[in-house]
């Protein structure tokens, strides 16, 4: 009696355990997916298929070849490219240079270029298509309809090597400006107006630092090409007198042969 009670114990212990097993054996096929693993192995590292982007987080996208996982690097600021027809920023103190900055801007740079380089070809590209040759138009062409004046086909620069090569001082430049300029409207601004933008050129040539306002007296004394160096001088100098020396040297040579 006491041998069956035992035997039936562990007949009912044995068809337990095999219930349990089928019925987790059930939720394994249930939750089954392809691919789907029980490993708990520590992952590995991200292989070098992997891009890590330090600065914006993107959707990754599933490589088809490797079935890595990559991630697609940008930059967090990107350079934008350059409206070259808008204004010059503001500043929050503007000196005289900065006003004349903007006034070049308003009243210069549509013939004369926003580096200062002349109406060239590449600065006409920058405008919309119908106006890049605006000297075939109404506008602008042999007749011009009212308002509007015929524009030269050559603008000098005025800024960068070789420009302002007639004028020796910004005094000048500044004369001719305040009689000639605008081209379409010659002395029409105000002579703070051309004082500032002949301060804008010069410091854009280099030669004038912008720690005080100029004035007609002041422009005079401002040359348009800066002064050479120190060593620019005594290299000159140094070169003329072996210049005047090899000279010398051959005339006596030649005097003193039959």
């Amino acid at each position: 009696m006491r041998r069956t009670k035992y035997s039936l114990i562990g007949q009912v212990e044995g068809a337990t355990n095999v219930c349990l097993s089928l019925t987790l054996f059930a939720v394994l096929l249930l939750f089954y997916e392809p691919g789907f693993t029980l490993d708990r192995s520590t992952p590995e590292k991200p292989s070098q298929d992997v891009v890590v982007t330090t600065s914006v987080v993107v959707p990754a996208t599933k490589v088809a070849t490797t079935g890595h996982i990559e991630i697609v690097s940008r930059e967090s600021n990107p350079t934008p490219t350059p409206d070259r027809l808008a204004p010059p920023p503001t500043v929050a103190s503007p000196t005289q240079a900065d006003e004349g900055a903007y006034l070049y801007w308003l009243n210069c740079q549509p013939c004369h270029g926003d580096r200062g380089q002349g109406l060239t070809d590449e600065w006409r590209m920058q405008y919309p298509e119908e106006d890049r040759n605006c000297w075939n138009a109404g506008c602008h062409g042999e007749r011009p309809y009212e308002n509007g004046f015929k524009l030269p086909e050559k603008v000098p620069a005025l800024i960068g090597e070789g420009s302002l090569a007639a004028y020796d001082n910004f005094g000048q430049v500044h004369a001719f400006m305040r009689a000639a300029m605008p081209f379409q409207a010659p002395g029409s601004l105000k002579e703070e107006e051309y004082l500032a933008i002949t301060a804008f050129l010069a410091r854009e040539h280099g030669v004038w630092n912008a720690a005080q306002p100029l004035d007609e007296a002041r422009l005079r004394s401002v040359p348009v090409r800066p002064a050479p160096d120190d060593w620019t001088a005594v290299v000159a100098g140094a070169a003329g007198l072996l210049a005047a020396g090899v000279v010398g040297a051959w005339l006596r040579r030649r005097r003193s042969s039959p």
